[in-house]
This record gives structure tokens, C-alpha cells and sequence, in this order.
């Protein structure tokens, strides 16, 4: 329950940054020469250039309210979150680990595992393998969703180096902690994690599958 809620929140974040980038993106189409934001940016409409110092300073308000809620919610559930990322890992090579000795030891898997059901294995599996997919895929798409905001200015940048506005914008977002949500600090919790547990578990596979059926 803990980890749907979780990863309904960072989505939650995830769309308010994306919403955020795509009026960062709006606003800054109006600068420099007619051309060079749609080739950079992106952007195939030209926007209007009127009150563009007061959009990026309320696009700045909201890229701190967003960071800073990012901040809560990695400090509330830090601790409950780094238990069911290890549990989730530990469930993905146990659940291989049954897997095996199902489909390799038939006669000797009531000794050796749970349960010898290979639906059931396959079952508990799936929803470690996916819980472990929930919370890295979502925390890294929220990540590459801010970074998104850096690329637009930086370009932005580029293309009218006169717009103070922008180069303040820009300094925030640098002199500002990135988000980045770890397990406790321990590590960060990012698409490396679901590679390292992929190659972890079928490490521990290999080497319990030697030792243990024979």
C-alpha cells in the first residue's frame, strides 16, 4: 500500500514538473531571432513576449514549491520506502531461486522451497519484479523531468544571452539540491537500481542453482 502511495505521489510531482517545463517552454519561445526557440526548443508557435519577466518569476515559485515537495515527501517515507525496495529485491531472487528448483528439482521442491507451485512462484515474482519497476521507473522519469527544465534555460541562454530573467531562472535550478530520492541515503533510487537487481539476482541464481540442486 505504502509503495502504490508512493509512486502515486512522484507521479504526481512528475506531471506538475511536466506541466511546468511546458509553460517554461511557452514562455521562452519568444526570445531571440524567429527560428532558433523552435529549432532549439522545440516550440512551432512563436509566443508572445509581453510580461516575461513575471512568468519566469512565477514559473521560479512553483519550481521551488515542487522541489520542496519533493523534499517532504523523500524525509516522510524514506525509511519505509528503503525496506520495500530491499524487500522487493530479495523477493525478485527467492522468487527465481523457486523458479528454479520448480522446474529443475520437481521431486525435491517440497524440502527445499515455500511452496512448489510454479504459478505461485511465478505470481510472487511478477508483483516484487513490478513493485521494483513502480519505484525505480517513476522516481527516474520525475528526475529526467526536472533536468528538462536546465536543458530548456541553458539553450534559452544561447539564443538571447540578455534576458536576466532566464540566467536567474537558470542559477536557481544549479545552486538548488536536485531532486533525488534515495533509499536512506544509501542509494539513489534511479533505473541503476532495477539493473543492479536484475544482475544480483541472477548472480545469486547461478550460484544457488550450483550449490543447491545438486
Amino acid at each position: 500500500m505504502l509503495t502504490s502511495q508512493f509512486v502515486c505521489s512522484v507521479l504526481a510531482l512528475w506531471s506538475r514538473f511536466r506541466t511546468l517545463n511546458g509553460q517554461l517552454l511557452e514562455s521562452l519561445s519568444c526570445v531571440g531571432r524567429p527560428g532558433l526557440p523552435q529549432l532549439l526548443l522545440g516550440w512551432r508557435k512563436r509566443g508572445n513576449g509581453e510580461d516575461l519577466a513575471a512568468r519566469l518569476r512565477r514559473l521560479q515559485h512553483v519550481h521551488l514549491v515542487l522541489q520542496r515537495a519533493a523534499e517532504l515527501l523523500q524525509a516522510h517515507v524514506s525509511p519505509a520506502v528503503t525496506f520495500h525496495l530491499m524487500y522487493s529485491v530479495v523477493g525478485i531472487i527467492y522468487g527465481s531461486y523457486e523458479l528454479l528448483v520448480v522446474s529443475q528439482a520437481q521431486n525435491r521442491a517440497e524440502s527445499m522451497i515455500i511452496s512448489p507451485s510454479t504459478s505461485y512462484s511465478l505470481c510472487w515474482l511478477v508483483h516484487h519484479l513490478f513493485d521494483l519497476v513502480a519505484l525505480t521507473m517513476s522516481c527516474s522519469i520525475l528526475e529526467d523531468e526536472e533536468v528538462q527544465a536546465s536543458v530548456l534555460l541553458r539553450r534559452a541562454v544561447g539564443i538571447e544571452e540578455t534576458v536576466p530573467e532566464v540566467e536567474a531562472f537558470l542559477r536557481q535550478i544549479k545552486r538548488g539540491p536536485a531532486i533525488c530520492f534515495t533509499a536512506s541515503g544509501l542509494l539513489p533510487i534511479d533505473r541503476r537500481v532495477l539493473v543492479s537487481a536484475v544482475s544480483a539476482a541472477t548472480t545469486y541464481l547461478i550460484v544457488l542453482g550450483q550449490f543447491g540442486l545438486r
